[in-house]
């Protein structure tokens, strides 16, 4: 029976939604520069960048196809692996 609550997420990207729904605002990841400046990542600006990502990918690959990541140490690679799972790469 629905009660009008969102259902228990059962994956990571799930999680990422819920608490963009309920927290947009909130800090989902800080990530510490080498010159010390912090950069910061709400949830909605999370959920919304994966979810661009992931809908560019969709177009391009299959679900399950295999994806390399080549990152530096950055927000954009945690945004990269989300994009990568909601895209089912």
């Amino acid at each position: 029976m629905k009660t009008g609550v969102l259902e228990e997420p059962t994956t990571i990207v799930e999680v990422l939604l819920r608490h963009a729904i309920e927290r947009p605002d909130a800090t989902a990841y800080v990530f510490l520069r080498d010159d010390g400046k912090e950069e910061t990542l709400t949830f909605g600006q999370l959920a919304r960048r994966a979810q661009a990502i992931a809908a560019e990918l969709q177009a391009l690959t299959s679900a399950g196809d295999r994806a390399i990541l080549l990152y530096q140490p950055s927000l954009d690679f945690v945004e990269a692996i989300l994009d990568r799972i909601e895209a089912g790469a």
